[in-house]
């Protein structure tokens, strides 16, 4: 990593709960050695696209409405007699796209027996999530949409602290449902 984009992103450090640091200009591999420094158990939600990285700390609220959407999604396959397989808010990244996401929940519903017993995915092998949730209390997340559209997550389930939004993705198009 570069000695300018490390010195920028140590500031990550200092991220409080509910707040968000974007940088522009950050090349693929400082992603890539940014998300290995953190590894998969860190808490920081970290998307990145065309040079554009975001960095959020979720809140203590937003943890907590992610539990809830979750349960409810849950809830609903168990009503309907679904198979859902969650993976939780792992980060979603295809190399030649030159995306990568870190979704706040995300589940497997078409592909989930297939994900069973799974604890590594690589997108662009694996399929994408068939629904991905996001909570929204203290920033927009829609930047990410086009993210998860170029990875072909087909749903999207977004939580502004008001209301759940359903929005579909088609051929790369991000429509409200």
């Amino acid at each position: 990593m570069s000695t300018t984009a490390l010195d920028r992103l140590e500031i990550m450090d200092y991220i409080s709960p509910g707040s968000r640091i974007i940088l522009t200009g950050v090349g693929w591999e400082d992603y890539q050695d940014l998300i290995h420094r953190l590894g998969d158990e860190a808490h920081l939600r970290v998307s990145y696209s065309d040079g554009i990285l975001e960095v959020m700390s979720p809140s203590t609220p937003h943890e907590k409405y992610k539990k809830v959407i979750g349960r409810l999604v849950v809830t609903i396959s168990e009503e309907l007699g679904i198979d859902i397989v969650s993976f939780g808010s792992f980060t979603m990244k295809i190399d030649r796209l030159r995306k990568g996401a870190k979704a706040d929940d995300s589940f497997y519903v078409q592909h989930a027996s297939s994900m069973i017993g799974r604890d590594h995915l690589e997108l662009g092998v694996d399929a994408p999530p068939d629904l991905v949730v996001e909570i929204d209390l203290t920033r927009d997340s829609r930047r990410k949409f086009e993210i998860c559209a170029s990875f072909a997550v087909p749903e999207i389930w977004r939580y502004d602290g008001r209301t759940i939004s359903v929005f579909q993705i088609d051929r790369g198009s991000v429509q409200p449902c």
